[in-house]
């Protein structure tokens, strides 16, 4: 999910709140964010079919705000399905190493000169 646009947080965040309005007291929405711009959409019901209608609605509740504003867009990498305890440790493996990558190491603090650490900051802010 990206929106360049003027109000592009606004965009994303009034997206997020329109996809987890869709909750009820059988099926929950949870939107995680692995790293910008993926973000994970999930439900824990007992009811199979229920869970990944809902999944599906959250998504289109998604691209409907995000049409709203310009340069919103959302793109669908996995279509909604029914996961197993081992596919869930699968996601928190690859969550953890997101977070590892995105972590600041110790060898990316340079003071060479300003210009490298200049080049940094227009690297972070992408």
């Amino acid at each position: 999910m990206q929106c360049f646009g003027y109000d592009g947080i606004d965009a994303i965040k009034a997206s997020l709140l329109a996809a987890e309005a869709l909750r009820t007291e059988e099926v929950d929405v949870k939107i995680k964010l692995v790293a910008p711009p993926l973000y994970i959409i999930h439900t824990t019901t007992l009811e199979k079919a229920i869970g990944i209608e809902t999944v599906e609605n959250a998504i289109i509740a998604l691209e409907d705000t995000m049409r709203r504003y310009a340069g919103g867009r959302v793109v669908v990498k996995m279509k909604p399905r029914a996961v197993s305890a081992s596919d869930d440790q699968e996601l928190a493996a690859l969550m953890l190493k997101v977070e590892m990558e995105n972590q600041e190491v110790s060898a990316d603090d340079t003071d060479d000169s300003e210009e490298g650490e200049s080049a940094e900051e227009d690297a972070d802010a992408e």
